[in-house]
């Protein structure tokens, strides 16, 4: 379970970096960059509902154009 969590933890660092240096991406581009980094699509999508205040869509996560992006606030 530690492994799960560190691994958990490492994925939610990538995901907020590459939003912060990219911009809003499309979730099927951030899904094949963390497998090139070798984060399945369920821990993507775990880290996601993990970061719910911070990683946001920009169009409804139903909408075919949808992008995440990060959301910046005062403390980010």
């Amino acid at each position: 379970m530690e492994r799960t969590r560190r691994t958990r933890d490492f994925c939610a660092d990538w995901l907020l970096q590459v939003l912060a240096e990219n911009g809003p991406m499309k979730v099927s581009d951030i899904v094949e960059a963390a497998k090139e980094q070798g984060y399945s699509r369920a821990m993507v999508f775990r880290v996601r509902e993990m970061l719910q205040d911070v990683v946001v869509n920009t169009l409804g996560y139903r909408h075919p154009d949808n992008c995440w992006r990060r959301e910046v606030t005062d403390g980010n």
